[in-house]
């Protein structure tokens, strides 16, 4: 045998030969030894930090455990640290309370990083008045990443239960090998082995508590909480392996800035349509930007709208709270992978109350972390407490229908701008556009009536009210396809006027997207011609003698000019928005009656004027088929600008950036010829749809003598577009079909205004929109025949008069419990035409105490007794109401509406006014109960008296109305029908009551 000499390096023993080291052995040596004293480094670590154990005896005064309970199901009764019933100094205590049985609630806390060693044991003493609570610890698998985000994966390893109800019990979870083992195959298994060889250094960093609450209360204690033996893991290795996971995701290519979403470093303005099945390639068309899709796990279809390079928003996913795992309500999202990689924002959900919000505030964390590679903004939108979900949610959906009913477009954006304020400062704010009538209205319509439909003007205004309100973006809300359907025109002018819109809002998105401040509404004045439309000349009564139809006709069309004009001054108004690239003006024609039927709407040389405008600016007109040079003139308070001729809505931009008229010339000609074909189809299918219910009405309603005049005027206005449309003169094509649809919606506001001229809009449900009016003649016709229209009140409480008779009744009343609020509702002394008394409503803020920033719920609230009613006959509701002084608050004010239509219906009471009559006629559907509702959205006082509610058995008949057809034989439809009660005008009483103060 050779000598050798021993070379010693502690602990590690070497030989080496006798007479010399050659290089291959020497290179081998010191990579041994090398080697050799990382093992010793090691075990060196291992061998001072193998006896310490982790103590938290929870002495401290803070609370260490985080409670997750589903929201709704239980609540907490106590949480602290208490000295009683201590195993030693202090100990941590809590109460659950639940009516729910099985509910599963767990508690977590977080402890520093421990290797997951053989030998690792975490003991926690626990004391409860119930069995079954059961430890659990999460292991981390740092070398385990998720194949999508680089993220690492983790598990839950269960430990012992607790028996001894009432007395302390140590319980005990342990990490074996063969636990981590097979919690590391579970998860192999579960991503088919597409995932790193080296679970790298395993270790616990949280322990967790799990138990099902019953009926009841539940009593639980948490003291000295141990980990031995602590191997601690270093934070640099943990921050190392977290960088990594970050810098190997994809760069996101939205940027959310408080209020501003930017897109590949743009201006990025949303346009979401709810995915129901539509053709991609026509949402692509039409200028959708985001789908709202039900499903991100559909490949094919998140595939097909990413192809079509649209944004998708859907919901994240949402961890179960009731597997009857410990660590399920706990557990983490997995990050977010390439499946989620078209997703421009999360939506959390439509119309959520604020009972809800418990679960949203759970439910945002684990999306942001599971999202924190690409840190997407969260949308949701909220029916109430907008201040409160704006803390979390950073984009946040406020959103109300105000179609059809008699909130005004005006009321609509003053609410929109209200409940924008309620938001947190500097919000994103975005809301869902009405498309389709209310599903109450369209189950008022009989089998074979005409079906309600929006106007596409209706559709117009609602998204310039938002723009002028500040909002950000927009979704057009429909509970089935948008999508045209075949042979249905209807559903053809609704996608029309929805791409029409979009081409707009492309063209604008620079200015909408960044828009710095939204000014107050800026008044401006227009002329409106004599005649039915702009430049089209005038449309007369004829020559000759006047005939009595015809005199009718010039009277009721004086009396809505006068009308009209003095409401003009407020209904026109102008948004001024500052941005990044110039000051962008909105001037709108909110009409106040358009919710219902719009009017023409339309002028020459709307004027106004802008303050704050530069002094080097220019004025440009945007439209969608060119940019139009503008002259403007200085003036005391800013530049005032002309438009020759103003159509419901209009865009005027202010920069002295010609590059950037340059760039916008540019896109207005890309789709210039795209809204120029969009424009006249739409005036084609609109003009023809009208034309079908006038020639209905002749036979029904009083006559339009100058009906065939616009008509053939508003075709030939057709025509010409139609012309310049085979030209390539795409702004002359659509400025000749906007003046077209102007003397359709002329024609429209005849045949609307003769319907409600006696009553409210809200009085029939077939008078809310033009599509219905034939409906509502036919109703009128019937109701004339009928032998029972002097019917008894089925409310005889609704007289006001008798204590005994209102309470015994059983009238329901809600009232506020906001301790600022003092509401009530009692009998007054005093009621219409000297009457013995009335119902007042009131609330009122109490002394001391701020006016609340909103309503969310009326403050008082009256509902009639239920009245059995047949299907079938006709409901005939009446009353009175007087409001002293102007509501405050809220814009809708006292709300009188039936179960039958709902509030789409409602009669609302805002402005100070004497005595006035209200009549609402209802048919009858289904056989069941009838209320009627009283609600006080406002502050102040209301009074109602003589509430009446009369059920008419209809009559049918098949005889002809009149011989003649209807026409000159008879004066007005209630020749036709002398028994036909008439509507009520809104005006006050011939005898004014006088007003007492309350004993």
């Amino acid at each position: 045998m050779q000598d050798v000499r021993v070379v010693a390096i502690f602990p590690v023993v070497v030989l080496v030969p006798k007479d010399g080291l050659d290089t291959a052995v020497r290179r081998a040596c010191r990579s041994m030894i090398g080697a050799a004293l990382a093992v010793c480094a090691a075990l060196a670590l291992f061998s001072s930090a193998q006896a310490e154990v982790l103590h938290d005896p929870m002495d401290g005064l803070e609370t260490s455990w985080q409670v997750r309970l589903p929201p709704g199901d239980g609540r907490v009764l106590q949480h602290t640290r208490e000295t009683s019933g201590a195993r030693s100094r202090r100990c941590e205590a809590l109460r659950f309370s639940t009516l729910r049985d099985g509910t599963w609630c767990s508690l977590e806390t977080p402890i520093t990083p421990a290797r997951a060693l053989d030998e690792l044991s975490i003991s926690l003493w626990v004391r409860s008045n119930r069995p079954g609570i059961v430890m659990a610890i999460q292991v981390v698998f740092p070398g385990i990443l998720d194949p999508q985000t680089g993220v690492p994966l983790t598990a839950v390893i269960r430990g012992e239960s607790y028996q001894d109800a009432g007395r302390w019990q140590q319980l005990r979870c342990r990490t074996t090998n063969q636990e981590v083992a097979r919690q590391l195959g579970l998860i192999r298994a579960r991503f088919k082995d597409r995932l790193a060889d080296d679970p790298g250094m395993v270790h616990v960093d949280r322990v967790l508590v799990g138990m099902k609450l019953s009926t009841g209360t539940l009593d639980l204690a948490l003291d000295d909480l141990e980990v031995s033996p602590h191997v601690p893991v270093s934070a640099n290795v943990i921050e190392q392996m977290r960088g990594e996971a970050a810098s190997s995701a994809a760069e996101p290519p939205m940027e959310f800035r408080l209020d501003r979403l930017l897109v590949s470093g743009r201006p990025f303005f949303s346009v979401i349509v709810p995915y129901h099945g539509e053709s991609l390639s026509e949402i692509h068309e039409a200028r959708f930007n985001t789908v709202w899709t039900p499903d991100l796990a559909d490949k094919a279809v998140v595939g097909a709208i990413r192809r079509k390079g649209l944004w998708i928003t859907t919901a994240p996913p949402q961890p179960g709270a009731e597997t009857g795992d410990p660590g399920a309500a706990a557990a983490s999202l997995l990050p977010f992978g390439e499946d989620a990689e078209g997703v421009l924002f999360w939506m959390l959900g439509a119309r959520i109350p604020s009972a809800s919000y418990p679960q949203i505030q759970q439910w945002i964390p684990q999306v942001q972390q599971a999202d924190r590679a690409w840190n997407r903004p969260i949308a949701a939108d909220v029916i109430e407490d907008e201040r409160l979900f704006s803390r979390n949610i950073s984009m946040l959906g406020i959103s109300r229908h105000s179609l059809n009913g008699t909130l005004t477009l005006q009321g609509y954006r003053t609410w929109l701008a209200e409940h924008r304020g309620l938001a947190r400062p500097g919000t994103f704010c975005w809301t869902w556009i009405q498309t389709e009538p209310s599903p109450d209205l369209l189950e008022q319509i009989p089998a074979g009536g005409q079906t309600p439909i929006l106007e596409p003007e209706q559709i117009r205004l609602q998204l310039y009210a938002a723009l002028m309100a500040g909002y950000r973006g927009v979704g057009y809300w429909s509970t089935g396809s948008l999508e045209p359907q075949p042979n249905d025109p209807l559903s053809r002018e609704r996608w029309l006027a929805i791409k029409q819109l979009n081409l707009e809002l492309s063209l604008l998105e620079p200015w909408l997207g960044s828009s710095l401040d939204v000014m107050p509404p800026l008044p401006f004045t227009l002329k409106v011609p004599q005649g039915p439309t702009v430049g089209a000349g005038s449309v007369g009564f004829g020559n000759g003698l006047l005939s009595g139809f015809q005199r009718d006709a010039r009277l009721r069309d004086q009396e809505a000019r006068l009308r009209a004009e003095k409401a003009r001054a407020n209904e026109l108004t102008a948004a001024a928005m500052r941005t990044d690239y110039g000051t962008l003006v909105l001037p709108v024609w909110l009409e106040r009656h358009a919710q219902f039927c719009p009017d023409q709407m339309a002028g020459n040389d709307a004027t106004f004027i802008v303050p704050g405008v530069g002094e080097s600016a220019s004025a440009w007109e945007i439209t969608t088929t060119g940019v139009q040079s503008l002259v403007p003139e200085r003036v005391a308070g800013g530049l005032k600008v002309t438009l020759r001729r103003f159509d419901q809505t209009a865009a005027i931009l202010f920069t002295s950036d010609r590059d950037l008229i340059t760039r916008l010339e540019k896109r207005a000609g890309e789709i210039a010829e795209l809204s120029a074909r969009t424009c006249v189809e739409l005036a084609q299918l609109k003009l023809e749809r009208v034309r079908q219910i006038d020639e209905q009405l002749k036979s029904l309603a009083p006559p339009q003598p100058d009906g065939p005049q616009l008509l053939a005027t508003a075709r030939g206005l057709l025509g010409m577009a139609e012309t310049a449309l085979r030209n390539n003169d795409w702004a002359s094509a659509r400025l000749r079909a906007g003046e077209s649809l102007q003397l359709v919606r002329k024609l429209q506001r005849a045949h609307w205004y003769d319907a409600i001229r006696r009553a409210s809009p809200v009085s029939s449900p077939y008078t809310m929109c033009f599509q219905t009016l034939p409906d509502h003649w036919k109703m009128l016709a019937q109701l004339g025949r009928s032998p029972s229209q002097n019917s008894d009140n089925l409310l005889p409480s609704g007289e006001f008069d008798d204590f005994d008779t209102f309470q015994a009744d059983g009238w329901q009343h809600n009232q506020s419990d906001d301790p600022a609020l003092q509401a009530s509702a009692e009998l007054f002394p005093q009621g219409y035409d000297g009457s013995r008394s009335s119902l007042r409503l009131s609330a009122r803020v109490r002394l001391g105490h701020e006016p609340p920033r909103s309503l969310p719920r009326a403050p008082v609230t009256m509902i009639t007794p239920q009245i059995l009613v047949r299907a079938g006959q006709l409901v005939h509701i009446s009353g009175w109401v007087k409001v002293p002084k102007s509501l405050l608050g809220d814009v809708d004010g006292l709300m009188v509406y039936d179960n039958l239509l709902g509030k789409v219906g409602a009669m609302r009471f805002h402005e100070s006014q004497d005595w006035q009559q209200f009549e609402m006629y209802r048919e009858v559907r289904q056989s069941g109960p009838l209320t009627v509702t009283l609600a006080l959205h406002g502050l102040g006082d209301v009074q109602i008296d003589r509430l009446r509610i009369a059920a008419i058995d209809r009559v049918a008949s098949t005889a002809s109305h009149s011989d003649d057809g209807g026409k000159a034989s008879v004066k007005s439809p209630r020749d036709r029908f002398p028994g036909l009660p008439r509507f009520a005008p809104l005006m006050g009483p011939k005898k004014p009551a006088v007003e007492t103060e309350k004993p």
